[in-house]
């Protein structure tokens, strides 16, 4: 087949972002659809921005729908005289862009951007559309995606998992276009450079948590940071609903851990639920790696703190940032700490190493089975596979800035050349056309 028309279903996923950009902008809300696009879109908030840019560079047709950003869904359902109230209101709008536009390609970057049983029916209510796809980047997530034509996945860990569905690995990218916005900006007193940085979600009470509470104690590293105010022990005391849901699944998790693989096993011929279901497939996952924290030598991953990583460190624990600024402060630091999920098991997967990379900083990141298929290790980004190797490499980095310079050099320059989005969009485009 030739060219084609594609549609990308992408959450921002942080409220905080879309809040402050509309608060930034006062008179952005009243504007038409394309215009608060645009201006969202030139913030750097999404998933990873360039898609459309780089598809049309292939030849075909890429639009954006950033599902979870209200006002600008708002004005898209306003401006056709759309009902925006209603339980399903959110739903109701994004399926009538799908009608409008009328794709030959839907790929679904979030998957909760409509109900699973919507999503799986979507040829059906979108008579257009010839080929869906889920892309899926968390290695933890073990739900049914069995419903797509396509399965593309950021993580070795879910490859493995989801072989069944004989899914392809594309990896997370590099919006280059961010250097060309980076050095538009005069960011004036946020021009501060930083020796040694972490920019991210702590994952309290996973071992990220815990080394970088290690990182704060022994070094004068600095968190831009997303931190639940929950007491950090695996049993603590939810404040919310979510974390409520979050304690109730992972107590649910160890109980059902606690029966071993012979019980486990037996249970799935029984009319269980999906989501039990799920739990198993995560659980036997699990047993077949090695354990994860093994790799971090030296860290104590077993106490209970009793407080945030900001309560202990306040002047060194700033407000997440988000966008454009985000990719400012990484490239203001000379070094930046990257540490996957404990679900990456023994591999690594994140966005952080090619959007570190790609701006020009010196990653710091632990050590992965498949890191050598994406760096020169230890010469375009540096590797620790316990907490004494990284406390040592990072002051080496400190106290040899030609050879640190050298090293972010290094990998910027592959990160330039082969995980920009653009390269994942030729990846794309080839598994794509094969289907069509």
């Amino acid at each position: 087949m030739g060219n084609y028309s594609i549609v990308r279903l992408q959450g921002i996923g942080y409220q905080e972002a879309i809040e402050a950009t509309y608060r930034e902008a006062p008179l952005l809300a009243d504007k038409l659809y394309p215009q608060q696009l645009e201006a969202i879109l030139s913030k750097k908030l999404s998933h990873t921005g360039g898609f459309v840019k780089a598809m049309a560079s292939l030849g075909n047709e890429a639009t954006e729908i950033l599902y979870d950003c209200e006002p600008l869904q708002l004005a898209w359902a306003r401006e056709r005289g759309i009902p925006t109230h209603g339980k399903n209101w959110q739903t109701n709008i994004l399926l009538e862009q799908l009608r409008e536009i009328s794709p030959d390609v839907v790929l679904f970057q979030d998957i909760f951007s409509m109900p699973a049983a919507m999503r799986a029916r979507i040829k059906d209510l979108v008579p257009g559309i010839r080929l869906t796809i889920i892309a899926k980047g968390y290695p933890g997530e073990t739900r049914d995606l069995s419903d797509s034509d396509l399965l593309f996945v950021s993580s070795p860990v879910l490859l493995d998992r989801y072989a069944q569905l004989n899914p392809f690995l594309v990896y997370h990218a590099f919006d280059d276009d961010i250097l060309t916005t980076l050095d538009d900006i005069d960011f004036g007193p946020m021009a501060t450079r930083y020796q040694f940085s972490f920019l991210g979600n702590c994952r309290a009470p996973e071992r990220r948590y815990w080394m970088l509470k290690k990182l704060l104690e022994e070094t004068e590293l600095q968190i831009w940071g997303v931190e639940e105010n929950v007491k950090y022990s695996r049993w603590g005391i939810p404040k919310n609903q979510k974390q409520l849901k979050k304690i109730a699944r992972d107590g649910l998790k160890y109980l059902l851990s606690r029966l071993g693989s012979y019980s486990l096993h037996a249970l799935e011929k029984f009319p269980i639920s999906r989501k039990i279901h799920n739990l198993i497939d995560e659980i036997n996952g699990e047993g077949q790696k090695v354990d994860d924290r093994s790799s971090l030598t030296g860290l104590d991953t077993e106490g209970v703190a009793k407080k945030t990583l900001r309560q202990t460190y306040p002047e060194r624990f700033h407000d997440p940032i988000f966008g454009i600024q985000y990719y400012h402060r990484v490239s203001n630091s000379d070094v930046v700490f990257n540490l996957h999920s404990d679900a990456a098991g023994m591999t690594v997967d994140n966005m952080k190493m090619f959007e570190i990379t790609g701006v020009g900083s010196c990653l710091l990141t632990n050590m992965g089975s498949n890191l050598g298929d994406l760096f020169e290790l230890d010469k375009e980004v540096v590797t620790y596979e316990t907490v004494g190797e990284a406390l040592e490499k990072y002051q080496y980095l400190k106290e040899n800035p030609s050879t640190r310079v050298e090293i972010a050099r290094a990998g910027q320059i592959r990160t330039l050349r082969d995980h920009t989005v653009s390269a994942r969009c030729e990846q794309m485009n080839e598994i794509i056309q094969e289907r069509l």
